[in-house]
């Protein structure tokens, strides 16, 4: 992944002061897409796991809908977690209140399916507050920013202008 195992595989065969960081590190944490979270995480315990220090622990920066902020009202940020030795649903957690998750225990299929469920409305939202906020867009503008989301919502076909397909 991006040439991370060779780089701290690297530092932990070089004899230099800064080279200790690997393998004396208590916590990760990461913030990046889910795709790549999941391959740190496979990597953490798979291959790297010789490296680092015993009882680390690597944290994944989960990321909330920014219109939420409401601590644990809408469920729209809710995160499965998984048993790390079983593989099967322990809980549910609202990310809003702790953006910061365990990565072990992170369930990043369900994460990618929440991350897209609220892109069209975060997609909707932005067009809104572009409409509202700049004033440079006009009434069809918008028109046509509705046509496309509902178009992403129902995958009904459209015309080149984004207007539903006869």
């Amino acid at each position: 992944m991006h040439g991370l195992d060779e780089f701290l595989q690297s530092c932990a065969e070089m004899d230099a002061p800064f080279a200790e960081w690997v393998s004396s590190t208590d916590q990760l944490i990461l913030s990046d897409h889910p795709e790549s979270m999941e391959i740190f995480r496979t990597m953490l315990s798979g291959d790297l796991k010789p490296y680092l220090k015993p009882g680390f622990n690597a944290i994944a920066a989960v990321n909330s809908p920014m219109q939420c902020m409401m601590k644990e009202v809408c469920a729209q940020c809710l995160c499965r977690h998984v048993d790390s030795v079983t593989g099967e649903p322990s809980r549910y957690v609202f990310s809003c209140f702790n953006q910061h998750q365990p990565l072990f225990e992170l369930d990043f299929k369900n994460l990618l399916a929440r991350q897209g469920q609220n892109s069209v409305q975060e997609k909707l939202s932005n067009a809104w507050l572009d409409y509202l906020i700049e004033g440079r867009q006009t009434e069809p503008a918008m028109q046509d920013a509705v046509s496309a989301w509902a178009h992403e919502v129902t995958h009904e076909p459209v015309d080149q202008d984004n207007h539903p397909a006869p």
